[in-house]
């Protein structure tokens, strides 16, 4: 029995499809659960079972003898879809595969990209499992956005599934507000999805889906051959499975895994540690990104958010050109890009005519994808630090407008200006540098920013440290040589930037 629980933000109004859904073979009821199904949904999605990629969409088959949970990659303005039931769980954490940086989403209002972007990845992992949707199911779907559910890329996306037979009132809408990436902390329920499997009575199940929530939004009841029934239904009216094996008293602890890349030996000692021991003689085997930031403070006015990334991305990709064949390595220019008319405040006055300078002093590269990341990574570092609020401040000054009709004295107001870094640079190590004659990264771009007014006494660098996670998901993301990247950017605040400087191996 499918069950709609007490999430405030969750909604199923959802458009109806221009496909009508079957008339279903087993009717799931819609009543109103009396328990509300709770989790510390932090801890959940911190130690999920498994976890999907932002910019990936993965099918799983459920092992209905064993409680596993889902989840994926903080949301925070791109569309997620979670379709389960009780044989399949799929995820989707849909990011375009180009577009401007920090991390760009798939645009779901927009009919080709949803159908390109988000309904082909979806059959490719349904696909993938032999996930076979149906009205007799119970298959529960969520499409979860900060997009509208009245545009036609959402329709494409909720057609699909009622093409799969997904009963409609199974089709839910969950609506969030876009929070960009400095107001998403991982001690928060925020931009979090966990889909839970729990082993129930005479061998069934349920799947409880929580979304931002500690409540869950949705819970659907399943019998031991993952076929749909009431949740309220006794043990003596369900089908004769053969029972789970029992719980051990201590949890299960898995195998001893030896990672020859990294060259260690881990030993499981809980569910979520383990103690990892070097493999003597051994050379790690595993790509590497770090960023340096200078620490001075640069003054970037109003000058903020995207507006700042993308400018810095456009200003970048002006002086760096491609590499005028593959593997042919390729410079920056010297000169200097600008940014004008930058709002900003000078001793009390508001001035329209700011500029930001950026300039490359050191780069080398030879492959376009690495360009592009490494540049939404330079543009992403000084968005995040003039978006930081350390690093910004309440700035007055004096309107020179009279405040009334036959003059009168000036009108005090204010405006946010803030702070970035005054250099960023990034390199990239392959996963065989380390067996070079004279090891170092293989690309690298550093740029320097330059602005004429105003400026705090020191940058708060050490707040930036929490955005490696992000451009950790930028590198996955360009799947460069086809290399699944995890753990591999480290970032340091120096005061110059040194293309030779290994800050671990």
């Amino acid at each position: 029995m499918l069950q709609v629980l007490t999430n405030p933000l969750a909604t199923s109004n959802v458009p109806s499809p221009a496909v009508p859904a079957p008339t279903p073979k087993a009717t799931l009821a819609n009543s109103l659960d009396k328990r509300v199904d709770t989790t510390d949904i932090v801890n959940s999605w911190k130690f999920a079972t498994n976890k999907v990629a932002a910019g990936d969409t993965t099918g799983f088959s459920i092992d209905r003898t064993k409680e596993t949970t889902w989840t994926t990659d903080i949301f925070w303005d791109c569309t997620v879809v979670v379709i389960a039931d009780g044989k399949h769980v799929i995820i989707g954490h849909f990011m375009a595969l180009k577009s401007t940086p920090p991390l760009p989403c798939v645009n779901i209002t927009d009919e080709n990209d949803a159908q390109d972007h988000i309904v082909g990845p979806l059959e490719e992992a349904q696909n993938a499992v032999d996930f076979l949707p149906g009205p007799d199911t119970g298959t529960i779907a969520w499409i979860i956005t900060p997009g509208s559910s009245d545009s036609k890329g959402y329709s494409a996306v909720s057609e699909w599934m009622a093409l799969q037979d997904i009963l409609q009132h199974n089709i839910h809408y969950y609506h969030y507000k876009p929070s960009g990436w400095d107001n998403i902390k991982e001690h928060a329920p925020q931009g979090k999805v966990v889909v839970s499997w729990a082993w129930g009575n005479a061998g069934g199940g349920t799947i409880d889906i929580f979304i931002e929530s500690n409540a869950a939004s949705t819970r659907a009841c399943y019998d031991c051959n993952g076929d749909p029934m009431d949740c309220d239904r006794s043990v003596d009216d369900q089908p004769k499975c053969t029972p789970p094996p029992p719980t051990n008293t201590f949890p299960t602890l898995g195998p001893i895994v030896t990672d020859s890349a990294a060259c260690k030996i881990c030993t499981p000692d809980t569910q979520s540690d383990s103690t990892c021991n070097p493999i003597p003689s051994c050379t790690i085997q595993k790509p590497k990104a770090q960023i340096q930031l200078g620490s001075s403070p640069v003054h970037v006015g109003t000058l903020t958010g995207d507006k700042l990334s993308s400018s810095v991305s456009n200003a970048l990709t002006s002086l760096c050109p491609k590499p005028s064949k593959a593997g042919a390595h390729a410079s920056c220019a010297t000169h200097t890009a600008e940014i004008h008319n930058i709002d900003y405040v000078d001793d009390d006055q508001y001035f329209q005519d700011g500029k930001l300078e950026i300039s490359v002093d050191v780069s080398s590269y030879n492959d376009t994808t690495l360009r592009d990341t490494i540049i939404n990574t330079i543009a992403y570092s000084v968005m995040h630090g003039a978006n930081n609020t350390k690093n910004c401040r309440t700035q007055n000054y004096l309107d020179d407008q009279p405040s009334g009709k036959d003059g009168g004295p000036t009108e005090p107001k204010d405006v946010t200006g803030c702070d970035t870094v005054s250099a960023a640079g990034v390199q990239w190590f392959d996963k065989y540098w380390r067996w070079a004659e004279e090891p170092g990264a293989q690309d690298w771009i550093s740029a320097k920013f330059e602005f004429r007014k105003g400026a705090a006494e020191q940058m708060e660098c050490k707040e930036l440290a929490d955005m490696v996670s992000v451009v950790t998901m930028m590198f996955r993301q360009a799947k460069i040589a086809g290399m699944e990247l995890q753990d591999v950017v480290e970032m340091a605040c120096e005061g110059e930037f040194d293309p030779n400087l290994v800050l671990g191996v």
